[in-house]
């Protein structure tokens, strides 16, 4: 994990206006804030989509069961959702006290478990071979996350662009940089 003053540096270039980075900036930060938030091997992000963010809609008792998920995780969760007015159905079912025990009544500090709570994560593909698997993002992380998916996304525009008119062309692609020859020329 880097130090304190790398952390803020990291911060203070991430804050800044996209306009104000150099393209170097603008792959570096992104790809350490992603590995902060989702913490991977250093490689993974070579092999990111171009919409790696899973979005997954889960009761609140399934996310419970899931590693590294605990009740405070699911209230952080539950406080993001009513502040982005983000509302799913209302769902009649048992609450956890305090206690971690199932009640019958909703008052108080409870936690309703059949309520539906959306959660984020990132799809990341395996270096080794073991396919594509996602990890959640922890939701102080979720607009930092979305940000850095978009400068890197905006960032390979041009090369996805042009790999897709590879992908498309039988012949020698025309792209901005071929000269206006014929094709039988060298």
């Amino acid at each position: 994990m880097p130090d304190e003053n790398a952390l803020l540096a990291l911060a203070s270039v991430n804050a800044q206006k996209t306009e104000d980075l150099s393209p170097r900036d603008i792959f570096t930060t992104p790809t350490m804030s992603l590995l902060i938030a989702v913490p991977n091997s250093g490689s993974e992000p070579f092999y990111l989509l171009s919409a790696p963010i899973l979005t997954d809609e889960l009761k609140v008792w399934e996310v419970l069961k899931m590693d590294g998920f605990i009740k405070d995780d699911v209230k952080e969760i539950l406080k993001y959702q009513k502040e982005n007015n983000i509302v799913f159905e209302a769902d009649e079912g048992a609450v956890l006290d305090n206690t971690g025990k199932v009640t019958e009544d909703a008052d108080g500090d409870e936690l309703d478990l059949a309520a539906t709570i959306q959660i984020k994560g990132i799809k990341w593909y395996s270096g080794k071979d073991f396919g594509h698997t996602h990890k959640w993002i922890p939701t102080c992380m979720y607009d930092v996350v979305e940000t850095a998916v978009d400068r890197l996304r905006a960032q390979s525009e041009p090369v996805r662009k042009f790999v897709k008119m590879l992908e498309d062309s039988s012949g020698i692609p025309r792209h901005e940089l071929c000269p206006c020859v014929p094709e039988t020329n060298p």
